[in-house]
C-alpha cells in the first residue's frame, strides 16, 4: 500500500489488490474479479494496438478503499501513468444490476430470454468493467492531461487566465461564438469534450473487439446474429448502468440541465444519449441489410430503454435518467461539445500515442431536432410518450450509415432532414 495526491488530500492505495478486504471474502473476491477483468482487457487492447502504435503502453491498476463510485487516470510522464479504481464503483455497480435485473423482471420483460440471471450479471459486469478501463486508458493514450497545463487556477480551482504562449485545444470560430465565452466555462466545456472523446473511443473498441470475439467464433450467420444481439444488450446495459449510477439513480432531474457547463463531465443522461449514437454508427459498418441490424439492435432496445413502452409498460418517465438529455438545450449543449471535439481534433490527435474514433464532421454535430422529446421541465412533446397505448419509438438512421433509401450514399448526404427517414 501507497500514498499518491488526490485532490486536496492523500489517497491509499493497494499495489497488490490481495491485500485489501483481508477479512470479508465476498468483498475481496469482488475486488479481485473486476480488477483481473480489468487486466485482461488491457492486456488485449496492448497486444492488439501496440504493433501498430509502438508508443502505448499498458498502465497499471491501482485499488483504492474507497466508498465514492469513481475511478481516474494519471499521467505520471511522457509516455507513462496509471489507473485508480475506487472500491465504492465495485460495490455499487454490483448492487445495481443485481437490484434491477432480478430473475423476476428478466421473466416479466422476456429480456435474455433462456439465458440464466447469473450469466446475465456476468455478461453486464464483464462490459462494465471494460468501458471502465478502456475508458480511462484513452484519457492517457490521448494525452488529455495535457489540457490541464493550459490554464492558471486560483486556490479554489477557478480560472485565472489562460496561459498565452499555449494554444487552448478549442479556440475556433465556433468557440468563440458561445453565448458564455469565460475562461471557467471554455475548461469546463475543454474537459466534457474530452470525456466524450474518451467515451467514443472507448465504445467503438467495445464494439470492434466484439466483432472480432465474434469472427474468431466462426459462426453460421444465424448464430452469430444471436450472440451479437446478447452481447450488444451486455453491453448497453452495462452503460446504461454506468451512467445511471454517476447520476446516483436518481432519475430524469431536468433540474440539472441550469448547469451544463459547470460540470466537469458531460451529465450521464447526454453521455447516454452520445453512447447510443457512437454504438449504432459503430455496428452498422459490420451489417449490410437493415433488417440484419434490426435483429441485433432488438435487446438492446428492451433491456436499455425504459421508453420502449411495447416491452415495458407504461414507465412514469421520472424514473429513467436519460431524458433531459431528449431536451432543446441538451441537443445544444450535445452540438457544441462535438463542435468542441472536431477543433481539438487536429491538435490532439499529434499529442495521441494511438488511434482515435473516426473525426466527427460539422454535419455530425448539428441540432438533432428529432429527438426533441421534452421541455426544458419535463413535460412531454411526444404524443406516444404520454400514451397508454404500446407506440413504439421509432429510431432514424445513423448519420454516417447508408440511407434507407437505397441509394447507397450515407443518410446525411442524401434524405436526412427531407422528414421521409427523420
Amino acid at each position: 500500500m501507497r500514498e499518491i495526491p488526490f485532490e486536496k488530500e492523500n489517497l491509499q492505495i493497494f499495489e497488490n489488490e490481495t491485500e485489501i478486504y483481508k477479512g470479508d471474502f465476498e468483498k475481496k473476491m469482488a475486488c479481485l474479479t473486476a480488477m483481473e477483468m480489468m487486466n485482461d482487457c488491457l492486456d488485449y487492447i496492448y497486444q492488439l494496438l501496440h504493433p501498430m502504435y509502438p508508443k502505448v503502453y499498458k498502465p497499471r491498476i491501482y485499488l483504492a478503499d474507497k466508498n465514492e463510485p469513481n475511478a481516474f487516470a494519471q499521467p505520471t510522464g511522457e509516455a507513462d501513468g496509471y489507473i485508480v479504481v475506487f472500491s465504492g464503483l465495485i460495490f455499487s455497480f454490483l448492487n445495481l444490476i443485481e437490484e434491477k435485473y432480478t430473475e423476476d423482471v428478466l421473466k416479466k420483460y422476456k429480456i435474455f430470454e433462456g439465458i440464466p440471471q447469473e450469466e446475465v450479471l456476468s455478461g453486464i459486469r464483464v462490459y462494465f468493467w471494460r468501458y471502465i478501463v478502456l475508458h480511462e486508458l484513452y484519457h492517457l493514450w490521448h494525452r488529455h492531461g495535457l489540457w490541464k497545463s493550459l490554464y492558471e487556477f486560483d486556490d479554489n480551482e477557478k480560472v485565472i487566465k489562460m496561459k498565452s504562449e499555449l494554444t487552448n485545444f478549442a479556440q475556433g470560430e465556433r468557440v468563440e461564438q458561445l453565448k458564455d465565452n469565460s475562461p471557467d466555462a471554455r475548461r469546463n466545456m475543454t474537459q466534457q469534450a474530452l470525456e466524450l472523446d474518451a467515451d467514443s473511443s472507448a465504445f467503438c473498441m467495445l464494439v470492434n473487439m466484439l466483432m472480432r470475439d465474434t469472427k474468431q467464433r466462426g459462426l453460421y450467420v444465424e448464430q452469430r446474429n444471436s450472440y451479437i444481439k446478447n452481447e450488444i444488450g451486455f453491453l448497453m446495459v452495462a452503460l446504461a448502468s454506468a451512467y445511471s449510477l454517476f447520476d446516483n439513480r436518481s432519475g430524469a432531474r431536468f433540474e440539472i440541465l441550469k448547469s451544463l457547463k459547470e460540470c466537469s463531465h458531460p451529465i450521464p443522461a447526454i453521455r447516454m444519449y452520445y453512447a447510443e449514437e457512437i454504438v449504432e454508427g459503430s455496428l452498422k459498418r459490420f451489417f449490410e441489410s437493415e433488417e440484419e441490424f434490426e435483429i441485433i439492435e432488438s435487446e438492446w432496445l428492451k433491456v436499455v430503454c425504459d421508453v420502449e413502452a411495447e416491452h415495458k409498460g407504461n414507465i412514469a418517465q421520472g424514473n429513467v435518467f436519460y431524458y433531459p438529455a431528449f431536451t432543446e438545450c441538451a441537443q445544444e449543449h450535445l452540438s457544441e461539445l462535438k463542435h468542441y471535439m472536431i477543433e481539438m481534433y487536429e491538435t490532439l490527435q499529434p499529442l495521441s500515442l494511438s488511434n482515435f474514433a473516426e473525426k466527427l464532421e460539422n454535419e455530425d454535430a448539428e441540432i438533432q431536432t428529432e429527438a426533441i422529446w421534452f421541455t426544458e421541465t419535463g413535460v412531454g412533446l411526444r404524443t406516444w410518450m404520454k400514451s397508454k397505448n404500446n407506440h413504439r419509438r421509432v429510431k432514424k438512421p445513423g448519420v454516417n450509415a447508408l440511407c434507407p433509401c437505397g441509394s447507397g450514399k450515407k443518410f446525411k448526404k442524401c434524405c436526412r432532414g427531407n422528414g421521409r427517414y427523420d
